[in-house]
């Protein structure tokens, strides 16, 4: 990642954007390799509102709409490829 100027630089300017410490690179891994199962799933709490999605399901309609609405996540609209609403 340092092989060039342009990269230090690029570097140095994402730590100073995101206000990272001078050494994040260097301790990334560590970090990284350091997070327990809880803490993804904290981070991912705060994070992901499973009300606030919509979920956009690509298919043949004839097979994939009665098990779509059998698992019951909310409203089912269908839509054609120009995403006007055909029931």
């Amino acid at each position: 990642s340092f092989e060039t100027t342009g990269s230090v630089l690029g570097i140095l300017s994402g730590n100073a954007l995101y206000s990272r410490p001078d050494d994040y690179v260097q301790t990334l891994k560590a970090r990284l390799q350091g997070q327990t199962k809880s803490d993804i799933e904290a981070a991912a709490r705060a994070v992901i509102k499973p009300d606030a999605l919509t979920w956009v399901i690509v298919g043949d309609l004839k097979k994939i709409e009665a098990p779509v609405r059998a698992l019951k996540l909310g409203d089912v609209k269908v839509m054609d490829a120009d995403g006007k609403v055909l029931r």
